[in-house]
């Protein structure tokens, strides 16, 4: 089995409704289990960043259907790599609020405190998903609002 990881940015369509973010975190949660597809979804200012990781296969079937998604718009791969290891194996998909609280955990990796995956680097990104992976222990309940990034 060949992995890949992929990372990349949409926006959130104008219109929708927040609710919606929690739809997109129980779905992606549920089609991850079953696909065996790990990653983080990050979201801020409108923005979505997103990680998968998993069988190239999978992976790649996965961001076709999302780039389907009628919620998404101006999608934008920033890293698409083969990996030998998976980096967010403990989540199957952790959602991560990008508040105004996570403002310096952002501004670490971006130079401002706005989120704005669309500016940076897929290795950037890459490194601020991992920097954020280290203060999240685990998945939170299903039924729970997810907690903000720590700053």
């Amino acid at each position: 089995m060949t992995m890949v990881r992929i990372i990349y940015t949409s926006a959130f369509k104008a219109g929708i409704d927040h609710s919606e973010i929690n739809k997109i975190h129980a779905t992606s949660h549920a089609n991850n289990v079953k696909w065996q597809v790990t990653g983080m979804l990050c979201f801020g200012s409108r923005k979505f960043l997103q990680c998968l990781e998993g069988d190239r296969d999978r992976v790649n079937a996965l961001f076709q259907k999302i780039s389907r998604d009628p919620r998404h718009e101006e999608i934008t791969i920033l890293k698409y790599d083969s990996i030998h290891e998976r980096e967010f194996d403990r989540f199957s998909m952790k959602l991560i609020l990008l508040t105004k609280a996570a403002n310096k955990a952002v501004a670490r990796f971006s130079g401002t405190e706005t989120f704005d995956p669309y500016l940076m680097s897929g290795e950037t990104a890459l490194r601020m998903m991992l920097s954020l992976r280290e203060h999240i222990p685990t998945d939170p309940p299903e039924n729970k609002t997810p907690k903000p990034a720590p700053t």
